[in-house]
């Protein structure tokens, strides 16, 4: 079957290229658009187009108004104006060309096609109208060169083209109410246009009363009624009693209709001796009725009625109500169908949009043609905002791939699977993308659906099972590190009082001889020094030996396993000294100065005691690593407050580096990290401000690029003999 050509002359390339992607989904032809007014005529000329869509302002020296003009002087095309603008004098000019419509930019795909096909439907009528104006024109003619010759003939050719004529005017009406019911069907709801149509046909054919009921095709039970607006006030049957208004009786008079396809006229007598034509009380009477069944494909899908005309029916009203009735079932389907694809495009969005995750949809071009609410929010877009069937790095104002994107979506046409990559908007994201490929029945490929899924957490938590795992790994070296360290350990332990015996005994011999030989040397020193000497290696080796012991015994503290309920008192005091044992010689490499503040009075509290020891360890590690300068510190101050309710303060200053407000926001993120690769994992301050979060605790961040960082940790704690308030919330 043929389809409109519709030419559309456009300077505007995107525009042009919508407007034909608009037109040529719903079947129209659509040959390459032309941006210039001369380009237009030759085109118009050669092509003869169905329809042209004409933008007043063009380039060149021709626009589109005289275009028109040159067009329509030589072929009978219909003109549909585009413009930008809606000057006074732009709008005379065109009038004087006299197209079909103007349609002002930006134009809806909604409004285009409704005009488009209005215009090439009253274009249609008014060939129509010509060609039987022609043929009456003819006619005419042809019976006034008879008319001396055929008197009587003339009359009864007069007599038959008045018919014609009537039967053609009729049947022009019946093509302008099509026209109007198609307009009347895009703003208004099914029930309104049923009823708008059964109230059309009504007055066609000069009827009072009227119904229009859609049919199952299998039951042949009504499926939807509507009765016209004269009827609902004559008629107070209800519409929902049981029993009906009996007309679908298998053997009555509406089935004859409906079983026979074709329609029937009944009168009065007709509904007074049928046996099976029951009707309620409230049924006005019916003087005669004019039923007309609709078919498709060999079914009958509804049938439509009028009745109570003041004369009999003839077949002038029968080809009148069959051709509406069958214009406005088409309508129906239609309005229909553009309902069940908008409930279906907003179910199809609302289920897009309650996916958390970003999904695209990029055409075979790869350019993106829809995106769900997220993907919106991941892009910075509004909801107003037209994706445009742009490539990825277009949206982000960019007029090639984004630096760093090593795979922009365009590339990614046809392909299936997943991979993963750093965030594109948010680089401390990890991010997988998935892609399905869509194909149409040919196996060619119609789109790509992409989802960005954001795994970093799943990432988060991978990295800290290993780094669990490395603890427990780390847990069972150190227990057999202590286990081999302990046992030489405790030989040297052993024997230092024993060497120390042995040494004083010696001692005695070197004494005496000394005191009888003056200026008595050893090991080129004088004697008072060696012997003093040897008394503060022997404190040495046992000192060193005890601080072997405490080194170990740290350390089997630090790897043992925290479990929860796991507060116990503990003095403070005592835990600093066994952190600092920890952490001191990393601290020393990078700091000039290391100073604590610590109060005396710390009291024995109630608190996770590696909860302190973690906290403590990382904040003074990080301290030292931000060290920057020659005359660098790390300063440690420990206190208790009382008010509002008790809690252990640990405070972590430094004169290092410092950050940036944008660094300090995202300190806490898991594995964000300003430190060179290999030297941080990011989870450090991550693990602090967690394990400070699940003891209810806080931390607080002062921090000035260049000049250093002071971080606060603020710990509730119990102290065994007082009584905890209301508020408090030890941890």
């Amino acid at each position: 079957m043929k389809t409109e050509t519709i030419l559309i002359v456009e300077d505007d390339g995107i525009l042009a290229f919508q407007l034909v992607h608009i037109l040529t989904k719903q079947g129209f032809t659509i040959p390459d658009p032309v941006a210039t007014g001369e380009e237009a005529v030759e085109t118009a000329l050669s092509i003869r187009p169905d329809l042209i869509l004409m933008d007043i302002q063009l380039a060149g020296e021709m626009d589109g108004i005289e275009a028109a003009k040159r067009i329509i002087s030589s072929i009978d095309a219909p003109i549909l104006f585009l413009t930008g603008f809606s000057q006074a004098s732009l709008i005379e000019r065109a009038k004087q060309i006299g197209p079909y419509g103007y349609l002002l930019k930006p134009v809806s795909p909604k409004e285009l096609l409704a005009t488009v096909q209005t215009i090439l439907y009253k274009h249609k009528l008014d060939l129509q109208l010509k060609a039987e104006k022609d043929l009456l024109e003819s006619t005419r003619n042809e019976l006034q060169r008879k008319l001396s010759d055929r008197a009587i003939d003339m009359i009864i050719a007069n007599n038959l083209l008045r018919v014609e004529i009537e039967d053609r005017k009729r049947r022009e009406t019946i093509l302008e109410i099509g026209l109007e019911l198609s307009e009347f069907a895009i703003n208004h709801s099914i029930e309104d246009l049923v009823l708008k149509i059964i109230d059309t046909i009504q007055e066609m054919t000069g009827s009072n009363v009227g119904f229009f009921h859609f049919l199952d095709s299998e039951t042949i039970k009504p499926t939807f009624q509507c009765w016209s607006t004269t009827t609902r006030t004559v008629c107070t049957a209800s519409e929902t009693e049981e029993s009906g208004h009996g007309f679908l009786n298998p053997k009555g008079l509406l089935a004859q209709c409906i079983q026979s396809r074709k329609p029937i006229v009944h009168h009065e007598l007709d509904f007074i001796e049928h046996p099976n034509c029951w009707k309620p009380q409230a049924h006005p009477r019916l003087m005669n009725m004019l039923t007309i069944p609709i078919v498709r494909s060999d079914r009958v899908v509804a049938f439509l009625g009028v009745g109570n005309k003041n004369i009999l029916y003839d077949e002038r009203d029968i080809d009148t109500a069959s051709s509406l009735a069958n214009i406005a079932w088409d309508i129906v389907m239609r309005k229909l169908a553009e309902i069940r694809m908008a409930e279906s495009e907003a179910m199809l969005r609302m289920t897009l949009d309650g996916i958390s995750d970003p999904i695209l949809v990029i055409n075979d071009q790869g350019k993106i043609i829809r995106g769900n609410h997220s993907f919106r929010k991941y892009y910075g877009l509004s909801d107003e905002e037209s994706i445009g069937n742009r490539f990825c790095y277009e949206i982000r104002g960019n007029d090639a791939p984004c630096d760093g994107c090593f795979r922009p979506f365009h590339q990614l046409v046809g392909l299936d699977g997943h991979f993963e990559r750093k965030g594109e908007v948010d680089q401390n994201r990890i991010e997988r993308i998935y892609m399905d490929t869509v194909r149409n029945a040919s196996g060619n490929i119609e789109a790509t659906i992409i989802r960005i899924s954001d795994i970093t957490q799943i990432r988060m938590m991978d990295r800290q099972l290993i780094q669990s795992e490395k603890l427990a790994s780390l847990g069972i070296l150190v227990a057999g590190i202590a286990h081999e360290i302990n046992n030489p350990n405790n030989f040297i332990v052993f024997n230092i009082p024993l060497l120390q015996s042995y040494m004083e005994f010696l001692l005695t011999f070197t004494d005496d001889h000394a005191a009888r030989h003056p200026g008595f040397e050893a090991f080129g020193r004088s004697y008072p020094d060696f012997r003093k000497d040897c008394f503060t290696l022997l404190q040495n080796i046992s000192h060193g030996s005890r601080r072997i012991n405490q080194i170990v015994s740290n350390l089997k503290d630090f790897v043992r396993e925290r479990g929860s309920g796991s507060n116990r008192p503990v003095d403070i005091q005592k835990l600093v000294e066994q952190t600092l044992s920890i952490c001191m010689g990393r601290i020393k490499k990078t700091v000039r100065t290391f100073e604590t503040d610590i109060s005396v009075e710390l009291p024995v509290v109630v608190i996770d005691q590696l909860v302190v020891e973690q906290i403590m360890l990382n904040l003074l590690i990080n301290a030292a690593q931000a060290c920057d300068k020659t005359e660098s510190w790390v300063r440690l101050k420990i206190l208790t407050r009382k008010h509002p309710y008790n809690e252990l303060v640990i405070e972590v200053e430094d004169n290092g580096c410092g950050m940036d407000e944008h660094t300090r926001q995202k300190i806490f993120e898991p594995f964000f990290t300003t430190k060179a690769f290999g030297e941080g994992t990011g989870l450090g301050l991550s693990i602090c401000y967690r394990l400070i979060q699940e003891v209810g605790g806080h931390i607080d961040v002062r921090s000035i690029k260049g000049q250093g960082s002071l971080f606060r940790v603020r710990i509730p704690i119990a102290i065994p003999g007082e009584p905890l308030r209301p508020d408090q919330n030890p941890c």
